[in-house]
């Protein structure tokens, strides 16, 4: 079976340093897919670099791809720990204004599944391809507070479909 494997995205920008060491046929068979394959169309379609990890270039971020079950960071069932889940650094964009192009764009990515609140997330977008049986974006850990244009504020579910843009 082949393994899809990015273009744009190196092993070290989805790993922490401590599984570098593996085969890299093991470590992509590690990720979901339809993450990566996505993870390209979002970098052209966004035409602009995408950070995740950027450790091995002397960054602070090692996890913010795959998750080993020894990292300390997010919940113990993290989609980040089954290689379905990366949290997005874009150069000259918020979370808000990346979010805002997935929803936008939407058909082009049905891939991602589920994001979260960027409010309570400011400096990244984490998205995944965590399968919830709808044709719509999820975002989840919900809110309150106003965030124009994303969301209705009395909603505590919040789901995007393409055909409300």
């Amino acid at each position: 079976m082949h393994q899809y494997k990015c273009e744009y995205f190196k092993l070290e920008e989805l790993f922490p340093p401590e599984l570098m060491s593996m085969p890299p046929e093991y470590l992509w068979g590690l990720m979901d897919e339809n993450l990566l394959v996505v993870l390209d169309r979002l970098r052209i379609a966004i035409g602009k670099p995408i950070t995740i990890n950027n450790w091995k270039t002397g960054g602070q971020y090692k996890w913010s791809g795959f998750r080993t079950n020894t990292c300390k960071i997010g919940a113990a069932k993290s989609a980040h720990r089954k290689g379905q889940a990366v949290d997005l650094k874009i150069k000259g964009m918020t979370p808000a204004e990346v979010l805002e192009f997935i929803i936008s764009r939407y058909d082009e990515f049905p891939e991602i599944k589920r994001v979260e609140n960027v409010i309570k997330t400011p400096t990244w977008l984490h998205i995944d391809t965590v399968e919830t049986k709808q044709k719509t974006l999820y975002i989840f850990n919900p809110w309150k507070e106003r965030l124009d244009g994303i969301h209705n504020p009395s909603n505590y579910i919040l789901i995007y479909s393409s055909t409300w843009v």
